[in-house]
């Protein structure tokens, strides 16, 4: 037999080396996607897309969402007692669920309601924070929201007739009042109801609901609202 040329023999002693010497084992650990995740919201990427994962046991559980249709379909309400309460929020955008892309509100809320198991749930979430300023001339003036707890207090629901009505929305998430850091709904809700004069409330709010609280004290929509209420007294009185 020939020699092994010197390079070829290096080589050869590495190659062996690298085979013969002990490893170190690796343990992979497995974690329970029901344990850990359902329920969470992954941090939004840059696009602002956020995964929201979700488990549904059975078909009659009720996912408790209200959707309506805008660029994408979006959640116009969460229902408190629902599967969907403290992860969804009013004003996400629908983008997709299990890969499947959300088209149109109707198609989006058969397909979760059809589903069962492990649900996840793209949402565009594009939250900003807004200043709201409301004056309470006395503590008997009923502010009329709705609240509970999630990552900050939530406005869960506006009354119609409240002080709050056509400036707060379902969804926003108060952030401080007057200065005042809000950390639990029932404090929230108190501090609301003892204050007078001007209130100054942070809101943390998705850019959807901006733009329907933008719409709806419009002149135009407050024209046409007008002019419907007309109508309607006009029928039942005749």
């Amino acid at each position: 037999m020939g020699k092994v040329p010197p390079a070829k023999g290096v080589l050869l002693q590495e190659i062996t080396a690298y085979f013969t010497a002990p490893r170190e084992a690796v343990k992979y650990v497995v974690t329970p996607l029901s344990v850990v995740t359902v329920g969470a919201a992954a941090p939004a990427d840059e696009a602002g897309v956020t995964e929201v994962v979700l488990e549904k046991l059975s078909k009659d559980t009720i996912f408790g969402v209200v959707l309506k249709d805008y660029e994408h379909p979006y959640v116009d309400k969460v229902v408190s007692t629902g599967l969907a309460a403290g992860k969804l929020q009013a004003g996400d955008q629908v983008l997709s669920i299990n890969d499947w892309k959300a088209v149109g509100h109707h198609e989006t809320a058969e397909r979760l309601k059809q589903l069962t198991g492990i649900i996840r749930v793209n949402v565009l979430r594009n939250l900003r924070e807004e200043e709201v300023l409301l004056e309470k001339p006395d503590k008997d003036t009923r502010f009329g929201v709705t609240l509970r707890d999630y990552e900050h207090p939530y406005i869960e629901k506006v009354a119609s007739d409240g002080l709050a009505h056509g400036k707060l929305r379902a969804g926003d998430q108060v952030l401080s009042i007057n200065d005042w850091k809000a950390r639990h709904h029932h404090d929230t809700a108190e501090r609301l109801k003892q204050l007078m004069g001007v209130i100054r409330i942070k809101v943390l709010r998705s850019e959807e609901v901006q733009k329907l609280i933008q719409h709806e004290n419009s002149p135009l929509h407050r024209l046409n609202v007008t002019n419907a209420e007309k109508m309607a007294v006009g029928a039942v009185g005749a």
